[in-house]
């Protein structure tokens, strides 16, 4: 009787670890997924800049964090370029969500903050 109720118990843990290990993987696989996309999100950003020639395409940095996230930062020659480069990385696919940290480089050197 014991050694039906040990083998019970080992196959429960079995099978318990192998879930688990199973739900690791998927979480994993989940992660290197979502680290892809936003990677992607951040290029489509950085190619939609350089192609409406907003300042000087190098000069925005575009980095994209966890979920779409996208923070823009940098600087722009006038204000009119700082607002475009928000609203061209907002209308990009999969962005949930967009920080605008861009300075003017004018004569008052303001920083555009937009959420």
């Amino acid at each position: 009787m014991n050694v039906v109720i040990t083998g019970a118990v080992c196959a429960m843990l079995i099978g318990s670890i192998a879930a688990n290990a199973q739900q690791d993987s998927s979480s994993d696989n989940a992660d290197a997924t979502a680290s892809v996309k936003d990677s992607a999100i951040t290029t489509d950003i950085r190619s939609l800049l350089a192609a409406e020639q907003t300042s000087s395409p190098g000069s925005i940095d575009v980095d994209t964090e966890k979920d779409g996230v996208v923070s823009l930062s940098g600087g722009a020659s006038n204000r009119e370029d700082a607002d475009k480069a928000v609203w061209i990385a907002r209308r990009a696919d999969h962005v949930t969500h967009t920080h605008g940290d861009i300075t003017i480089d004018g004569p008052d050197d303001s920083v555009v903050a937009m959420q």
